[in-house]
């Protein structure tokens, strides 16, 4: 899905969970709106807020105004799929484990042997600590 693809009365979802009604070059929600301009072509958000990105886009099917919004009359037409990220506490764990991995190759002073599974290229892959990005990227295809 494109931001071309919006159409007026379609319904969005934001990554908050919050909701909102394309209309006019806008999505209005119950308290604010978000001009269409402000999103880029894969419906995240130019403003750099990731709250505000579109996770979900569907077709209402109200009875009333009141139904707009209402999880039973959407059907839901688009998902963004992403790969999930990491928490603070997991990144910690893993960290915690690695570096109990490298007190066992540091046992070799960080040179591995060629029959290792941490040697790559004859390198520890463990030589330094992981970033933050590089463990949330850890698990992607």
């Amino acid at each position: 899905m494109k931001k071309s693809d919006l159409k007026n009365g379609m319904i969005v979802e934001f990554r908050d969970k919050s909701r909102g009604l394309v209309h006019n070059e806008r999505i209005i929600s119950m308290e604010d709106y978000l001009l269409i301009s402000k999103l880029n072509d894969d419906l995240t958000n130019k403003i750099g807020i990731e709250e505000i990105d579109i996770m979900k886009i569907f077709h209402s099917k109200p009875i009333t105004l009141g139904d707009l919004f209402s999880d039973n009359r959407l059907e839901l037409i688009w998902e963004r799929k992403e790969q999930p990220k990491l928490s603070d506490k997991d990144k910690k764990k893993i960290k915690v484990a690695l570096k109990k991995v490298k007190e066992i190759c540091s046992s070799y002073n960080n040179e591995c042997k060629k029959d290792c599974k941490f040697n790559v290229d004859g390198l520890c892959i463990f030589a330094d600590d992981p970033s933050d990005f590089e463990l949330d990227n850890l698990f992607k295809d």
